[in-house]
């Protein structure tokens, strides 16, 4: 057979246990952990495949290192043989902390939330200094439940900043939806957040902030970290303005709301969680989401329920937007 590779690219087939095969296009000076990555990625998007994998190159075992694929005996057109091995899969992620030049080793499960992965990282650092992470191209990790797997890969090299001010997105209605950021200190009252909105947003006495399901003005004397609170670097604020009859405000954003593309389906930005109503901003990344408030995870694009596995396919998978929701889920 024929193989004619895009220009600095290998075409490496790999066969499955029950004979199924599939091409993976690969860069040629890719090291033999970033092509078992490679495998991984394309096989959890395929196969639903999530255990730990070992590579055969005929009968003989592909250690998963650093060396390049050429010098480990592999070439352009190869067929490699992936079988199962158990137990639980870890990565090495690399991470360069602020003020060092070399990076940390960080290991960790695929399996882990990015919200853990913020934790080792600090516990890394050996303070509890608020820290942004960024992946291998600049973007800003989630400090949330989104599973590692979702964003990340095996060896990722990620960067890290200390944060002096927290942006918390605000949602307000002002004749249509619109949506605005305020800054605060990492370890500011829920007043002060408050103040900073009203600076922004044209409101009295009767202003009312909502995140998730919670209502800020109960917990005006807390810090904004207080675990009752749950605030945290790009939460998501409601700002809903007290009134007589009338619908809830919170739908009318839902009504109201822009659109964007999330992995090429036009859908509303904004969504309540189908579980338990929380307002939820589409920002970035994938169309599978973790609600800030009751911690499950739905469809941004379909609104279906993940219970027991994902019911629209895998995270850049085209599905069919469900219309703008009318009332509150919960």
């Amino acid at each position: 057979m024929s193989i004619v590779p895009v220009k600095g690219k290998w075409k490496v087939h790999v066969r499955k246990i029950d004979g199924a095969t599939r091409t993976i296009e690969i860069d040629q000076d890719a090291t033999v952990r970033k092509l078992y990555s490679a495998v991984r990625h394309d096989l959890k998007l395929n196969w639903n495949f999530r255990e730990a994998i070992q590579l055969l190159n005929g009968q003989n075992a592909l250690a998963k290192n650093d060396i390049k694929m050429n010098a480990a005996g592999l070439y352009n057109g190869i067929t490699l043989n992936v079988v199962a091995q158990s137990g639980p899969y870890s990565w090495d992620l690399f991470v360069k902390l602020p003020g060092q030049s070399s990076a940390s080793t960080v290991t960790i499960y695929e399996s882990q939330t990015c919200e853990e992965l913020y934790q080792s990282v600090m516990r890394l650092q050996g303070s509890t200094r608020p820290l942004n992470i960024k992946d291998p191209i600049g973007d800003g990790i989630p400090n949330g439940k989104t599973t590692l797997v979702d964003v990340l890969y095996d060896g990722a090299l990620l960067t890290s900043e200390y944060l002096s001010k927290w942006s918390l997105m605000v949602l307000h209605q002002s004749g249509k939806s619109q949506s605005l950021t305020v800054e605060v200190s990492p370890n500011c009252f829920v007043r002060e957040v408050f103040q900073e909105v009203r600076k922004k947003v044209s409101a009295g006495e009767e202003l009312r902030l909502i995140t998730g399901t919670k209502e800020l003005n109960n917990y005006m004397d807390r810090r904004i970290t207080d675990s009752e609170v749950g605030l945290s670097h790009g939460s998501c604020i409601v700002v809903v303005m007290r009134q007589r009859g009338g619908s809830d405000p919170r739908v009318q954003l839902l009504q109201s709301c822009p659109t964007k593309d999330v992995v090429g389906v036009s859908t509303p930005t904004l969504r309540a969680c189908p579980f338990c109503g929380a307002l939820v901003q589409h920002t970035d990344a994938c169309k599978h989401m973790n609600c800030p408030a009751c911690s499950r995870e739905f469809c941004f694009i379909c609104l279906r329920k993940r219970e027991g596995g994902w019911q629209c396919g895998s995270y850049n998978t085209k599905c069919t937007a469900a219309p703008r929701q009318t009332y509150l889920p919960g």
